[in-house]
């Protein structure tokens, strides 16, 4: 039996029960990656959903919403360390973003030491007894593979004219592309490279050398599947570079965003050779994710490369 389920929560089993000896819970997961087991439990848990939703929301909105707790301290976190050295946020508006950092952490806190809530889930995945290593599983976790990158693909036709929204579309198109990247993961072996020769006239744009040498384009191996699903491996790592730039392009929209928000909250007023200046860094990072992934989707159609068939 293959369930990889198991694998995952006893590795967040591990650090949920160390964490409730620290001095705070929270702080010890997101410092100690309890966000990659989730990542992987609520990745399986999206495919388990898509087959069976009454029996398997729990397990999806149980791990996202650990998950996304643990990203909102991560993202606060973040800007909190980052002005360190580059002083983007003034003293007042990073006051103001440790207040809502130290919010979400004790909120979290109080969940993680005062209710065996996500132990009790995890012991439900602990006595699973899924076995994904058969030929209806395999069909049915390849054919969803395909049907979410077609739907990322028609997600992006929406957008023929360009982006005029980082979060909702630029983000969100991000987040969905990632999905499938983690699947090859969290499946632990289930997946893994074809063999082949085949040379395409954009590889010396979407592969550089930092997609040959990552380690998220190593896929698990696993002697036990003999007949795993069969990825391309350049159109792979063209799908990886896809999402690294979206995600730098991403992080420096969403940092700007960030600032806004807080001058907002905090009612500073910026004046207008700043706002023209942002107005002008942001859509061109907008233009760049999408000259980028109009070559990816419609020039190459490089997504429908990516399951072998």
């Amino acid at each position: 039996m293959h369930n990889p389920l198991i694998k995952h929560a006893k590795q967040l089993q591990t650090l949920l029960i160390k964490s409730k000896t620290q001095p705070s819970s929270a702080l010890y997961l997101l410092e100690n990656n309890a966000r990659t087991p989730l990542f992987m439990l609520e990745s399986i848990a999206r495919i388990l959903y898509k087959q069976n939703e009454t029996l398997y929301a729990k397990w999806l909105k149980v791990s996202k919403k650990l998950e996304d707790a643990l990203g909102e301290l991560d993202y606060y976190a973040y800007y909190i360390k980052e002005n360190k050295t580059s002083s983007y946020f003034n003293v007042q508006e990073i006051n103001y973003l440790a207040k809502k950092h130290n919010k979400a952490l004790n909120k979290l806190n109080e969940k993680l030491v005062d209710k065996d809530y996500y132990l009790d889930w995890i012991d439900a995945l602990l006595k699973s007894e899924i076995n994904f290593n058969t030929a209806k599983e395999k069909k049915f976790i390849k054919e969803l593979c395909d049907k979410e990158l077609v739907k990322c693909a028609e997600f992006f036709s929406e957008f023929t004219a360009g982006f005029n929204d980082m979060e909702l579309q630029v983000h969100e198109l991000r987040r969905k592309l990632r999905w499938v990247s983690i699947y090859t993961q969290s499946f632990d072996g289930l997946f893994a490279y074809k063999t082949s020769r085949a040379k395409y006239k954009w590889e010396s744009e979407f592969i550089s050398k930092e997609e040959t040498i990552s380690k998220f384009n190593v896929l698990p191996t696993n002697k036990g599947i003999k007949t795993p699903i069969q990825i391309n491996k350049k159109a792979f790592y063209a799908l990886s570079s896809v999402i690294r730039q979206l995600g730098d392009i991403k992080d420096q929209g969403l940092k700007e965003h960030s600032k806004i928000y807080t001058e907002e909250k905090l009612d500073i007023k910026a004046n207008p050779l700043t706002i023209k200046k942002r107005q002008d860094e942001e859509a061109k990072l907008l233009k760049d994710a999408h000259s980028l992934l109009k070559s990816f989707f419609e020039t190459h159609k490089i997504h429908s490369l990516i399951i072998e068939s």
